[in-house]
């Protein structure tokens, strides 16, 4: 079983594949550097996609992905939502089982606090894999998000 916690925003996606013993199987960031919105998003989705179809090391059993966070910048916003619901519909299609979390859920879960700073969050992953698999804050992210979902589904 393999299970993937996915953090996105606009311009990039970050996944982390975590089997049920809560460890790292692999990490992915998939990052489009595109000006333009549309050609980013669509970048970004084809990018995931292909690694989804093609390029996983086996099939993911169940995806849990960050909800959007709405920010001051309404095309910010909707860009991370665009994102989100390609995946999801990647998702779909390719018979992956998936849902989205809030970021407030998976913090209180995993760390106790529902409000936990960046900080907070990349100490702990780092504490838990390192730093040659958390080398940056999008990565801590998709490490919680997908261990949240260890607990979820494996763990009861």
């Amino acid at each position: 079983m393999l299970i993937a916690g996915v953090d996105c925003s606009s311009k990039n996606i970050a996944i982390t594949l975590m089997t049920p013993e809560k460890l790292i199987k692999q990490n992915y960031y998939l990052e489009s550097n595109l000006k333009d919105m549309d050609l980013r998003l669509n970048e970004l989705v084809i990018k995931f996609e292909n690694l989804l179809i093609y390029s996983l090391p086996e099939k993911i059993s169940f995806l849990a992905i960050e909800n959007p966070v709405y920010l001051s910048n309404p095309k910010a916003s909707s860009g991370i939502a665009q994102v989100i619901g390609y995946i999801k519909s990647t998702a779909a299609r390719n018979s992956v089982d998936f849902i989205g979390v809030d970021n407030r859920v998976w913090k209180k879960s995993v760390l106790g606090n529902g409000a936990a700073d960046k900080e907070m969050i990349i100490k702990f992953a780092k504490s838990n894999w390192g730093e040659k698999l958390i080398w940056n804050q999008d990565l801590a992210d998709s490490s919680l998000v997908a261990l949240w979902m260890v607990m979820r589904t494996v763990n009861k």
